[in-house]
């Protein structure tokens, strides 16, 4: 039988909750209080994740549901698990804001993914595979009973976490550190088992800047216990920065390198940087590719060229 919890510390427990797409499974994290249970993330809105939930929670008492970011996989359940146990739903403001523009979109019928509105700048269009669940984005519409900000903090169980705002990922990440326990939630900002996806959109077309400037600020942190949104906890957070800061150098070098060689199509450069992948250029590709090179343009070591139909790359021209 697969494990779907595990004991963290005394007081925090793992729960591994089913996905029907990507990594299969997504990690929230129950933090035990006096009077009750925090919950961090929720899983997607599946039965699965339903009742997996149900088994684990049993009769206790839910004081609140804690989110680090607005993606599907972390809110999913929120609203199920608020009507079910009464719990508030605590919100980043940033996060707030995501799910207006989705509740916005939906109510004018003009509802795009964020990521996809990205690719539609370069003539891109990637199905999503092994989706086996039709999104109703409804379930998604997530409203906060409570908004949170760096300054606020947020309460997990019965301690005070500073809340960390760390875009990367998404554009309304977060993460939650508590010295004393040594404990950073750092959700999807960082894994260990795989490299984060950097996701951009139309308004956050550069998330590597901030995301690795976050590196410095994250590396002075005393954190043995670093509960991450994926598959395993890290282990050594300042090891794992440093293998992430190099790999992400490498990419932007490529990525640099393909424009160089003349490459100057989304396609095309992202097939420089990935070639050798097995398989066809997939969603996560392009996304980082489009990343890199909004990157490299705001340090000026290339150009992003638009006709009003297509945007090519392309080296500053020497004088």
């Amino acid at each position: 039988m697969v494990q779907t919890t595990a004991a963290i510390t005394n007081n925090i427990t793992r729960v591994q909750l089913p996905l029907p797409y990507d990594l299969m499974s997504v990690n929230a994290y129950i933090f035990e209080g006096e009077h009750g249970i925090t919950i961090v993330d929720t899983g997607d809105t599946m039965p699965a994740a339903k009742e997996l939930w149900q088994r684990v929670i049993g009769d206790r008492h839910v004081e609140r549901i804690v989110i680090t970011h607005g993606h599907t996989d972390h809110l999913g359940c929120a609203n199920w698990l608020k009507e079910t146990y009464g719990a508030p739903i605590y919100m980043y403001d940033k996060t707030y804001a995501r799910v207006e523009r989705l509740k916005k979109g939906l109510a004018s019928g003009g509802y795009t993914n964020p990521t996809d509105e990205v690719f539609a700048l370069y003539g891109v269009h990637v199905e999503l595979p092994n989706v086996e669940v039709t999104i109703d984005y409804a379930n998604y519409v997530v409203e906060p009973d409570v908004l949170f900000t760096e300054a606020t903090g947020v309460q997990l169980g019965d301690v005070q976490y500073d809340v960390l705002f760390t875009p990367g990922h998404s554009e309304d990440h977060v993460c939650f550190y508590n010295a004393e326990q040594g404990v950073l939630v750092i959700g999807d900002h960082l894994l260990e088992a795989i490299n984060p996806v950097i996701l951009p959109t139309l308004g956050f077309l550069n998330p590597i800047a901030p995301y690795l400037a976050s590196f410095d600020r994250l590396e002075q942190l005393n954190a043995p216990y670093v509960l991450t949104g994926h598959l395993t906890l890290i282990p050594d957070l300042q090891q794992r920065i440093q293998r992430l800061r190099t790999h992400y150098h490498k990419r932007i070098l490529q990525t640099f390198e393909a424009v160089a060689s003349g490459n100057n199509t989304l396609h095309d450069v992202t097939a420089y940087v990935y070639a050798g992948k097995e398989g066809t250029i997939g969603h996560s590709m392009y996304a980082q590719t489009i990343a890199m090179l909004h990157y490299l343009a705001a340090i000026d070591k290339i150009l992003i060229q638009d006709d009003g139909q297509t945007r090519t790359f392309a080296l500053p021209t020497l004088f």
